[in-house]
């Protein structure tokens, strides 16, 4: 399956180079790979966790959709952008006080 998603996105060519940093003791290795080549179905979930709450998914409906069981395990699925921690305080609290605005 893997495989054939990476046919897939090199075809639509999502190619864009990406940089992998690893490091054998103090010694960095980079290697530069194409987009595709990283493009897994675990990808494809972790994006489909993170796009569904950002969305505005509960992370229990969205664990019930993947089959998570244990909160602990689903967090590891979770990316939390700034700009939705930003849209979450925002709804909670208002938005943000100006430059010199007393609250």
């Amino acid at each position: 399956m893997n495989k054939y998603l990476k046919d897939l996105c090199k075809n639509a060519k999502i190619n864009e180079p990406i940089e992998i940093v690893r490091y054998k003791g103090a010694e960095r290795v980079a290697t530069v790979y194409p987009k595709y080549q990283l493009i897994t179905i675990h990808v494809g979930r972790k994006t489909y966790v993170t796009e569904s709450l950002r969305r505005g998914m509960t992370a229990e409906d969205v664990m019930a959709c993947t089959g998570h069981t244990s909160y602990r395990n689903f967090s590891r699925y979770i990316n939390i952008t700034d700009e939705r921690k930003k849209k979450a305080v925002a709804k909670a609290w208002g938005a943000p006080a100006k430059t010199g605005q007393i609250i």
